[in-house]
């Protein structure tokens, strides 16, 4: 196994029993280490400008997602809502599962992401 930062995770090769545990949350916690070190934070200031604009002109803020990024994106609106936007809801557009299939059903899969944002209408 590789992690994000190109680490190899799997270890020497035939680790085995509780030596086996160890190394790997070793290379694992070491993975994370090296993966935040490449956080640009400058990039991070700006995503926060840009967020804090949107939410202070009334703009609107949608996260998307595939599988588990799906997943991430919803968690993302969720903490957008609970943390950052003063009493107003972030909504991540496929939280709402019969909007999404009813899409799903008559545009098809591909299209249905970009529908919830067409002028207010969808989701």
């Amino acid at each position: 196994m590789v992690s994000a930062a190109g680490m190899d995770l799997t270890g020497s090769a035939g680790l085995e029993g509780k030596g086996a545990m160890t190394d790997f949350r070793q290379l694992y916690k070491a993975s994370v280490l090296e993966a935040i070190q490449t956080v640009d934070l400058e990039k991070v200031g700006q995503a926060i400008e840009l967020l804090a604009s949107a939410r202070d002109e009334g703009r609107h803020i949608f996260a998307c997602g595939n599988g588990g990024s799906a997943k991430a994106a919803s968690h993302f609106a969720s903490d957008l809502t609970k943390g950052a936007s003063f009493n107003r809801q972030a909504r991540f557009l496929t939280d709402s599962l019969p909007t999404l299939t009813a899409y799903s059903n008559d545009v098809g899969c591909v299209l249905w992401n970009g529908r919830g944002t067409a002028g207010g209408r969808g989701m």
